[in-house]
Order: C-alpha cells, then sequence, then structure tokens
C-alpha cells in the first residue's frame, strides 16, 4: 500500500492552510470531508510529522478499521488530553461522538480542555461533524479554521468529480474574517489514501 501510496501524481506538501491550528471540517455526509482531512495528513506524514488518528476496534472482528491508509498512531478521544503530544498533526472523524454539545460529560469537558492546549503544542489537530452545532461548545467555538465541503455532483449516489472547499479564518488575528474558496479536482486520485467506508464507533 506504501509503495502505490508513494506513486500518488501529487507533489506539494505544504498545508492548504497553516502547518498547525484548529480545523473544523463541516458539511452533509458523503461530501468529501475525511478526503479533505486525509489529503492534510498525508503532506504533514510527507514532512515527517507524526500523525493521529481516531480509528475504531471493530467489535465482531477485532481488527481495527483504519480511516487512513499510511502509517499512524491510532487513538481514543477522551485520552488526547493526557496524551501530552507535542508537534503532531491530528484527525478526530465523526467528532461528534466524542464532543456531543447535549452531553457535556467529564469525556466531552476534557475534549474541550484540550482545545485550549493545542495551538500553544504546536499541534494541527482536524476534525470533522455533519452539524457544527453538535460539537461541544468550547471547541466550537475555538477554530482557527472552517472548512465546508460541497460535493460534485450533488446526489451521493453519483460518482465524485470534485470538492468545492469554502475557507473561513481570521489567520491574521485582528478579528476580520478572511474567505476563500479551494477545490479538489480529480478526487479518485486520492482514494487510496482513505477508507471512506471505515465505521467510527464512541468510547461509551
Amino acid at each position: 500500500m506504501m509503495q502505490a501510496l508513494e506513486q500518488l501524481d501529487y507533489h506539494p506538501v505544504e498545508s492548504l492552510y497553516q502547518d498547525w491550528g484548529i480545523f473544523q471540517h463541516v458539511g452533509p455526509n458523503r461530501s468529501g470531508k475525511s478526503l479533505g482531512m486525509a489529503l492534510e495528513a498525508w503532506k504533514a506524514f510527507r514532512r515527517d510529522v507524526d500523525i493521529y488518528c481516531n480509528c475504531s476496534v471493530n467489535p465482531f472482528t477485532q481488527q481495527v478499521e483504519h480511516i487512513i491508509n499510511f502509517p499512524h498512531y491510532d487513538y481514543e478521544p477522551g485520552s488526547l488530553m493526557q496524551m501530552g503530544l507535542k508537534g503532531v498533526f491530528i484527525i478526530t472523524d465523526q467528532a461528534e461522538q466524542f464532543m456531543d454539545a447535549t452531553a457535556p460529560t467529564k469525556a466531552v469537558r476534557q475534549m474541550g480542555y484540550f482545545a485550549y492546549q493545542a495551538k500553544k503544542r504546536s499541534i494541527a489537530w482536524h476534525y470533522d461533524t455533519v452539524r457544527a452545532k453538535n460539537i461541544y461548545n468550547r471547541v466550537r467555538l475555538n477554530p482557527d479554521w472552517i472548512i465546508y465541503s460541497k460535493r460534485f455532483p450533488h446526489n451521493w449516489r453519483q460518482p465524485l468529480k470534485a470538492v468545492r472547499l469554502e475557507l473561513t479564518t481570521d489567520e491574521r488575528g485582528d478579528g476580520n474574517v478572511q474567505s476563500r474558496i479551494r477545490w479538489i479536482f480529480n478526487p479518485e486520485r486520492f482514494f487510496p489514501l482513505y477508507n471512506d467506508v471505515a465505521m467510527v464507533r464512541s468510547e461509551d
């Protein structure tokens, strides 16, 4: 698999956003959110950054269902605060399962505390959700970038042709929000990077 990935006709290693910060990926199901996170993780991996991803164990097979298909460390989101990570790239797929705005349990609050620590530890934390308001407010209201994914064609039963990324950020830190549009064309080039049918299971 790694040999095949190294032959991807895609050479940039610099992030579309910035090398660290908190990145909220939002969009309907099957809109390319995981694709966008996997692509940024792949760039970071090629910069020799350690990658962490919340891959789950299938309770029937006892096998890990990996979300991304290149070297990474599996983790449980509720343990992020205790892991002492620094200078790494983290994916939290299906984040509403672990940062549920309707259930601010101790584990959920720990995710909020981690969000306050992530930037000063030079971490790039990418999480996704179908609906931003499902995310615990201490995390939801603290991203550096919000990335809204829109698929083309709109019908998710049809083959994916392109993903439109609507980016908003206050990267200058002056209170003025900047926005821009980016596209992922021929997204099938990047399908080997991730497993779009991996099921994410919450810890409880």
